[in-house]
């Protein structure tokens, strides 16, 4: 958990070449599996990707994405706004206890190389 704290929206193989290092008897297979277990488990957050790779996010105050669909950098939004719906009751008391919100475009360095 402390190691996908500190990455940036690793996919299970990056997370695992980062672990691997600190802990050479690791498998790929364990990353993969305590990944999963604690996404079911709502602890972290599993990410589509634009290459369509599965990306985790640590991050426990609610947020949402922007990915460049070019060099599939992922960015953190925070704001009020991406909150205000959380634990409020909607019509026909629907309760929202999470949300996911991604912004798909590209991100200023792709944008200004030109090549859209």
């Amino acid at each position: 958990m402390e190691a996908l704290a500190c990455a940036d929206h690793p996919t299970a193989t990056e997370l695992y070449e980062t672990l691997k290092e600190k802990y050479p008897a690791l498998s790929r297979g364990t990353v993969f599996r305590v990944l999963s277990q604690f996404a079911d488990e709502g602890k972290i957050s599993r990410l589509g990707s634009a290459d369509g790779s599965v990306r985790y996010d640590a991050g426990k105050i609610p947020h949402a994405h922007a990915q460049c669909l070019r060099c599939g950098k992922i960015r953190d939004l925070f704001g009020d706004e991406y909150a205000a719906v959380l634990n409020t009751k909607l019509p026909d008391g629907f309760t929202v206890y999470s949300s996911r919100i991604e912004y798909l475009g590209l991100c200023g360095e792709c944008a200004e190389s030109g090549n859209n």
